[in-house]
């Protein structure tokens, strides 16, 4: 899980950036609760994972999903997509 949390907040983070160009903008709605859901799933794979098993992969899907979601909320801020 802590894999599939990974690879899910790299796919999001990369089509965020996709959805910075003109005209894709509205991409950016679908991919902020994609993110959430990205930290939500990162963090049930962090607290699932016992003592002594290596947590790189689900940190690091947590960081990711995080930026993503960070991104896209001050990109929505600035567009005017949230007042």
């Amino acid at each position: 899980m802590q894999v599939i949390s990974l690879v899910w907040g790299v796919l999001v983070l990369v089509a965020m950036f996709v959805g910075h160009i003109p005209y894709f903008s509205s991409v950016i709605w679908v991919l902020i609760p994609l993110a959430a859901l990205g930290i939500a799933m990162s963090a049930l794979a962090l607290v699932m994972t016992g003592a002594g098993v290596n947590r790189t992969a689900g940190l690091g899907g947590l960081i990711t999903n995080t930026v993503a979601f960070a991104i896209g909320l001050l990109r929505m801020f600035y567009g005017g997509g949230i007042l």
